[in-house]
């Protein structure tokens, strides 16, 4: 599997200054498809990326899991 890492690791603003990726991205790159890491690999070059909207957005829905609380 590719991948843009250069271990050079620093996380600042959710966002490795190393390989540029965001955090999610990081994170998803082992279950993203060759068609996505190779869309995120392609726009990593872009230091305004996360601004430009170019990143790799999570677009599934978070729900409140375990939170069954009564008030």
């Amino acid at each position: 599997m590719k991948s843009p890492c250069k271990n050079l690791c620093c996380i600042v603003d959710d966002q490795c200054t190393g390989c540029n990726r965001t955090l999610y991205e990081i994170a998803a790159w082992s279950h993203l498809t060759d068609l996505d890491r190779d869309g995120i690999m392609a726009t990593l070059d872009n230091p305004r990326r996360v601004k430009d909207g170019l990143a790799y957005q999570n677009t599934k829905r978070r729900t409140n899991r375990g939170s069954n609380r009564t008030s």
